[in-house]
C-alpha cells in the first residue's frame, strides 16, 4: 500500500534502481585496483550493496577502520538498525538481479580458482551507466568509489564489522 503523504520515493523496492545500484558496484569494485583480480563474489557484492544503501553505516565503517572519510548528506543519515544481517543475506533478490544483468550481457560471470563464481561489469553495462546523469546516481558512484579500501578486507571481516556497528548503534 502506498502512503501518499511521504515526501520522497522509496527506491529500495524498485527493480531497475536496484539493478543500477548493483551495476555501479560492479563498475567500481569488480576487480582490485592493485592486481586487477576479480573479487566480487555473491556475498561480497551483497555486503557492498548493503553498505551502499546505508551511507551512514559505510561512513562509520570507513572511519572506524582508518580507511577514509565519507561525506554524507542529511537525507543519507538514516537509521542503520535492521534485522539480523544473516537473514538479509539469504534474500534472493540479488541473485534475480544478477541473472537479469548477465542475461542482458550487462554483467558477466567468471570463475576464480580462489573464490569460485565472481561477477564483473561489461562494456555494455558501462555504456548504460554513462547514459544516466542524475545527482542521486552520482552520489551512489561516489559512495561506491569510497569502498575501494574495503577490497583488501575479507568478507567475514566486513560482515563482523557491520554487525558490531549495528550493536553499537
Amino acid at each position: 500500500m502506498l502512503n501518499h503523504n511521504l515526501p520522497f520515493a522509496n527506491l529500495n523496492n524498485d527493480f531497475y534502481t536496484y539493478a543500477l545500484r548493483i551495476l555501479i558496484l560492479l563498475k567500481h569494485l569488480d576487480k582490485t585496483a592493485k592486481s586487477n583480480k576479480p573479487i566480487l563474489t555473491l556475498r561480497r557484492l551483497f555486503l557492498y550493496d548493503y553498505l551502499l544503501n546505508r551511507p551512514f553505516l559505510l561512513r562509520i565503517l570507513l572511519k572506524k577502520n582508518g580507511l577514509g572519510e565519507l561525506n554524507i548528506l542529511a537525507y543519507e543519515k538514516t537509521d542503520i538498525r535492521t534485522p539480523n544481517l544473516q537473514y538479509i543475506i539469504e534474500n534472493q533478490r540479488l541473485e534475480i538481479v544478477l541473472n537479469a544483468l548477465t542475461s542482458a550481457e550487462i554483467a558477466s560471470i567468471a570463475f576464480s580458482n580462489e573464490l569460485g563464481l565472481v561477477f564483473l561489469h561489461t562494456d555494455r553495462g558501462g555504456d548504460i551507466l554513462q547514459l544516466i546523469d542524475t545527482k542521486f546516481f552520482a552520489r551512489l558512484e561516489n559512495h561506491a568509489q569510497s569502498m575501494k579500501p574495503l577490497q583488501t578486507k575479507k568478507e567475514s571481516f566486513l560482515a563482523l564489522e557491520i554487525n558490531k556497528i549495528h550493536q553499537e548503534y
